[in-house]
């Protein structure tokens, strides 16, 4: 499925570690290729999702000026 941003929510970004050479990795590899692998959301209400796995290819994506992502939606609750 495609997102845009602004349905996603980034509520365990700050559990995340940077690492600012692999995300500069990342940025070029998809600004070359595009994004290979969909990030893990899972739905919280009618077109709203909390992100699960892809924070470092959200962020290469949004320094690329893209608003959208593929997404692949787990059928699980939050807890």
């Amino acid at each position: 499925m495609e997102l845009e941003f602004h349905q996603i929510d980034f509520r365990y970004e700050h559990l995340r570690k940077h690492n600012p050479q692999m995300e500069r990795q990342l940025l070029a590899s998809l600004a070359d290729e595009g994004q290979k692998a969909p990030v893990v959301v899972l739905a919280l209400a009618k077109d709203r999702y909390v992100l699960l796995d892809g924070y470092k290819r959200l962020r290469a994506l949004r320094r690329l000026k893209r608003d959208t992502v593929q997404a692949t939606l787990w059928d699980l609750d939050e807890a």
